[in-house]
């Protein structure tokens, strides 16, 4: 199977993310994914998985808008998970609140140009990722990936301020 554009650079940023954190330390991917599973990607991590929906296997039942998690963790994967939530604001609140100071955030957005899923609510546009993010996060890096001249996905590295 080829992998998409999107797919290489979130895998390459995946990459540079696990040098960010201490080996042995906490990462929660939100938003499960029914395709993907990076656990054997962080083997040398404390990996759980977190998603809102009891019926894919996540390791932790949790919408983050009012979570329950109280163990902080050192880094959190959050990919293509904002164009699905109602209140994306409140689930960023929720996602700075379960990492620890100076915790890294990898974070990836579907935008414009890239086909709607059944239960998409939204889509954003770089300068709206911004939006999400910027009242929580110093941003390190930005990727733009783009189709058919559209942004498609935007990826960016945080780091909790």
């Amino acid at each position: 199977m080829e992998l998409s554009n999107e797919r290489i650079i979130y895998n390459e940023l995946i990459n540079q993310f696990k040098g960010f954190g201490p080996t042995g330390g906490l990462i929660y991917d939100i938003g499960k994914s029914q395709l993907l599973d990076y656990k054997s990607t962080f083997k040398d991590f404390k990996y759980f998985t977190v998603d809102r929906n009891r019926n894919i296997g996540s390791d932790i039942i949790d919408d983050l808008e009012e979570t329950k998690i109280v163990e902080l963790a050192d880094g959190v994967l959050c990919n293509g998970v904002m164009e699905q939530c109602t209140d994306p604001v409140a689930v960023m609140r929720g996602v700075y609140n379960i990492m620890k100071p100076n915790g890294h955030l990898l974070f990836g957005a579907v935008s414009l140009g890239y086909p709607p899923f059944e239960f998409d609510y939204c889509r954003f546009t770089p300068k709206g990722v911004d939006y999400v993010l910027l009242p929580h996060f110093k941003i390190l890096e930005t990727k733009i990936v783009y189709r058919n001249e559209l942004p498609s996905y935007t990826f960016k590295i945080c780091k909790k301020e």
